[in-house]
């Protein structure tokens, strides 16, 4: 009697906090706002980043992107390949060099200071053509369309499923009969390979 309460009550606590972190997750999505990149600004973006031009450390502008929250552009440098990243700066991390309307994110890659310094200076001068579009996100799980984020959560379901699942082999012996079963198999399949 006294295992069954304190399933229970473990289960409520589970429950309870499933429960709290999607309303703590719909609360904040409800608060956030997201800056998207309007078409029509990717000539601007690319010049910016260097298209065509001389860049310092040795690089050389190869292609470049923009998905709705973010530009990317990749360089080839004497260091080797560069990915950066340009983002509003209120959704950058903390340590990012930023101009007024731009935050440098170096994604891939070991980015020469000077490329850093040059595309700062590039941004600077022409970011008074640009202009983001701040909007409400399209759901309350709209930060599950960020792809670190989706990592994050399979890393974490992954982990978590591996957690309950060596829980519950333990639970009762499980663990020994499904070792008993798997050695079984693989010596059935073996006997049957030699013969």
């Amino acid at each position: 009697m006294a295992i069954a309460r304190r399933l229970a009550r473990q289960r409520t606590a589970a429950a309870a906090l499933a429960l709290g972190l999607s309303l703590a997750a719909a609360a904040a999505a409800q608060e956030a706002r997201l800056h998207v990149i309007p078409a029509g600004q990717e000539a601007l973006l690319a010049d910016m980043l260097g298209r065509g031009a001389a860049l310092p450390g040795q690089c050389r502008f190869v292609a470049g992107g923009v998905v709705s929250v973010a530009a990317t552009a990749r360089y080839d440098c004497a260091t080797g390949a560069v990915e950066i990243e340009l983002r509003h700066p209120d959704d950058a991390p903390a340590g990012a060099p930023r101009s007024a309307r731009f935050a440098l994110i170096v994604r891939q890659g070991e980015a020469p200071p000077a490329l850093l310094e040059a595309l700062g200076a590039r941004l600077r001068a022409g970011e008074a053509g640009f202009v983001w579009i701040e909007t409400a996100p399209p759901d309350p799980w709209w930060f599950l369309y960020d792809d670190r984020v989706q990592r994050a959560a399979v890393v974490s379901a992954a982990l978590a499923l591996a957690g309950l699942s060596a829980w519950w082999l333990r639970r009762g012996g499980r663990w020994r009969r499904l070792l008993a079963g798997l050695t079984t198999a693989v010596r059935a399949a073996v006997s049957r390979s030699s013969t």
